[in-house]
This record gives structure tokens, sequence and C-alpha cells, in this order.
């Protein structure tokens, strides 16, 4: 199946390998690769901030207003 799936370099780089020696790590590596091939299947940036800590940018609400019909 990895065969299948291109640039495969571009999804894996920079991940801590070292996590498989741990309890949990592949499941946190495979957490983090999956973000990164759904985030390239949206057309978003493969890397971005390691930090979780960023928020995301505020969402502004609109306000619609509606013209009276005649």
């Amino acid at each position: 199946m990895l065969r299948d799936i291109p640039n495969l370099d571009e999804l894996t780089e920079g991940m801590d390998l070292s996590l498989l020696n741990r309890p949990g790590g592949f499941a946190q590596l495979k957490q983090q690769f999956i973000e990164r091939l759904l985030r390239r299947n949206m057309g978003l940036p493969v890397s971005y901030p390691l930090s979780r800590t960023t928020l995301p940018p505020p969402i502004v609400p609109v306000k619609i207003t509606r013209q009276k019909q005649l």
C-alpha cells in the first residue's frame, strides 16, 4: 500500500523514528503520517510547526443582512 503513495519521503521527513522504541510510539508516528497525508490531499502544506500550542487563525463571524423584498 505504501508503494502506491507518491512522494513518500515528503510525508515522513522529520519524523522521530526513535518513537518506535517507546510505548505508544508507533501510534504517534501513525497519527503524524495520517495527518500529513490528509493535509497533502487537501492541498495544504505537509509540514507545519511542531508546536501544537499555536492557535489557528480566528474565525471571524460575518453578519448577513437580508434586503426587504418589495
